[in-house]
């Protein structure tokens, strides 16, 4: 099914103009986040978008990406699931893969296939419908293919946890990952949470800034593994 197409039916909210319009801010891209307008603009856009995120189990969010960043005019939408989505499990399951390969691999412990990933990583691939079991599963598509993925956890009496974001590597700079976290937030917000909490590797600087061009904060660990910063975010 096309964007057009869910569109159509509902399913699919654009972002407003304003998020667009160059003279109110630019797009969320992932290196172009403006912390002054264009953080505005999602905070004043969050409720609506997150009410039809959570509309039963096939609300989607989609983000219209400035010119300037994405050329060709797509459109990416942000659906949960599984849901009422294209089969989409192949494209998720790769996404995750490519994650848990790379991160193996800046850890100093490269794995050649993900048979060798440890088990808990390997899991989720195989089989993310069970691993992620009371969690929310985010991914982003763009003409029903999956290029970018996000996890909100749920744990006992903690924070929801963001854990998992990935952009494929061909599509980065698109503003994909500021989308999947702008609808994580959302969905936290329109259930009471009042702080979102994640940890990312030193070395992933990038990330880092991103994280902080959002309004997360480093805080305290909570994480025993070395090399991993913890932030968090009020909502």
């Amino acid at each position: 099914m096309t964007l057009e197409q869910r569109q159509e039916l509902g399913d699919v909210v654009p972002v407003p103009a304003s998020w667009r319009d160059g003279k109110r801010g630019s797009a969320l891209a992932d290196d172009q986040v403006s912390i002054n307008q264009s953080s505005v603009h999602m905070a004043d856009t969050l409720g609506r978008v997150s009410e039809v995120l959570l509309r039963g189990s096939h609300g989607t969010w989609s983000l219209s990406c400035d010119p300037g960043v994405m050329t060709d005019h797509r459109e990416v939408a942000i659906v949960r699931w599984p849901g009422q989505t294209p089969p989409i499990e192949d494209g998720l399951a790769a996404l995750l893969a490519a994650y848990h390969l790379r991160t193996e691999a800046e850890k100093g412990e490269p794995v050649a296939h993900v048979d060798r990933l440890p088990d808990r990583y390997r899991a989720e691939i195989t089989d993310p419908g069970t691993a992620f079991a009371g969690d929310i599963v985010l991914v982003a598509l763009l003409r029903d293919a999956a290029v970018g993925c996000l996890v909100l956890t749920s744990p006992a009496n903690e924070p929801p946890e963001i854990k998992r974001l990935w952009t494929d590597t061909e599509f980065r700079g698109q503003g994909i990952a500021s989308a999947l976290l702008g609808a994580a937030l959302a969905h936290a917000a329109e259930n009471g949470v009042d702080t979102v909490r994640l940890s990312v590797w030193e070395w992933r600087t990038g990330a880092i800034a991103l994280y902080e061009r959002l309004g997360f904060t480093v805080t305290d660990s909570w994480d025993e593994r070395d090399q991993l910063v913890c932030m968090q975010r009020a909502v």
